[in-house]
């Protein structure tokens, strides 16, 4: 009797281990190889692998398998987002909850090596869950006495996606709104962004924008791409504001028949609203880039101008220009300068958007001037820009 009883305890003890149902696995995601925008072929392997361990790190599983087949099946040519029959394909062969995309700005050696990465997290429903964009230079890593200074892209790169996936939000969490990230909280010199917003442009409810490729003046080729996709990062998580996922657009204008988006006219606009579901666009130019990558460059520069403009009215509801250089945000003990035309992109895009409740009519006036100098010849255009700020500057 004795012994039945003590062979009933052990097995009761045993249940738990043996008898309990496994815990569910914790969902996964898929990541997508980076886009390559830096040049450096090795750039993309590097970051990824930092990417899925701070993935993993947040709680997820990475969904495994080799996703090369299904992108090159279906002649995926863009990595910084998929078109929604993709997305599925993609969520139906790895079972996970959503998927991981970016691309890598920068990945530059050399006396004072810079990286700068982007990444995006798109829910199965197609979605947006979050994104946010992360830039250094060594010297930012930089302590006193010289201490904790990261000497090559590689070393560097871990502190970037470290950076980058701060706020990535675990299983079942929304993610906080992307953030700015500056030392003293703005620039402390120069001019803040001369803004002008059309009173129709309501934002206490939400407008669905479509950011189209910016034109590109300057000397940068990947200036208007890093520009703009910063931008529609930063504007997704402004108030009043809904971005169109690139993936959209580019399926949008296939169907709509538009070949290209330099120059398009007011017919290729209305016929591409009716395709991706705004008649919102958000267009400019980028004339200014200067990064202070290989070119003997100190300080990062940028100077850009936008419009939104309504396809079914043909008015411009927002126009914003804006010229920044690092230097801008030096600040005590020649702190706080900017050292990459990243971050500096960052700042300004930023200070584009929190400038567009200025109503004033001045601003439109300045906006207007500032762009009709740059079509005169080049002796002329900074002077006007400075005449332009200090028409908005009088009382």
């Amino acid at each position: 009797m004795f012994k039945i009883l003590l062979m009933t305890c052990v097995a009761a003890l045993a249940l738990p281990a043996f008898g309990a149902p496994a815990e569910a696995p914790s969902p996964s995601l898929a990541v997508l190889p980076f886009d390559n925008v830096s040049g450096a072929g090795d750039a993309p392997a590097a970051i990824a692998g930092l990417v899925t361990a701070a993935i993993a790190a947040h709680g997820w599983q990475v969904a495994g398998g080799d996703l090369h087949p299904l992108l090159e099946r279906e002649r995926v040519r863009y990595l910084d987002g998929v078109d929604d029959a993709v997305r599925t394909r993609i969520i139906d062969q790895t079972g996970a909850s959503g998927i991981v995309t970016g691309a890598v700005y920068t990945w530059s050696a050399g006396k004072n090596p810079v990286v700068a990465v982007s990444a995006r997290l798109v829910r199965a429903d197609g979605s947006l869950g979050w994104a946010d964009v992360a830039a250094l230079a060594a010297d930012d890593t930089e302590r006193l006495f010289g201490f904790g200074r990261r000497e090559t892209p590689d070393a560097l790169a871990a502190r970037v996606i470290a950076e980058l996936m701060r706020d990535f939000p675990p299983p079942g969490r929304e993610a906080p709104p992307p953030h700015h990230k500056s030392f003293f909280g703005g620039s402390l010199f120069g001019s803040g962004a001369q803004s002008f917003r059309a009173p129709e442009l309501d934002l206490r409810t939400p407008h669905l924008v479509c950011v189209l490729p910016f034109a590109n003046e300057s000397k940068s080729p990947q200036a208007a791409r890093v520009f703009a996709e910063v931008l529609a990062i930063r504007l997704a998580a402004a108030e009043g504001f809904e971005v169109v996922e690139p993936a959209h657009l580019r399926a949008a204008a296939l169907k709509a028949h538009v070949a290209s988006f330099r120059g398009i006219g007011t017919e290729d606009l209305a016929r591409l609203a009716a395709s991706v579901g705004t008649s919102l666009f958000l267009r400019g130019t980028i004339y200014t880039y200067d990064d202070v990558t290989g070119r003997g460059i100190d300080t990062p520069a940028i100077s850009v101008e936008m419009s939104l403009v309504d396809a079914q009215t043909g008015r411009v509801l927002w126009a914003a220009q804006h010229e920044r250089k690092g230097s801008d945000y030096t600040g005590l003990l020649l702190l706080g300068a900017l050292s990459n035309a990243v971050t500096l992109a960052d700042h300004t895009a930023t200070e584009m958007i929190e400038a567009q409740g200025a109503g004033a009519p001045r601003a439109a006036q300045a906006f207007t001037a500032a762009r009709e100098a740059r079509k005169r010849n080049p002796a002329e255009k900074r002077a006007e820009r400075r005449d332009a700020r200090k028409s908005e500057e009088k009382p």
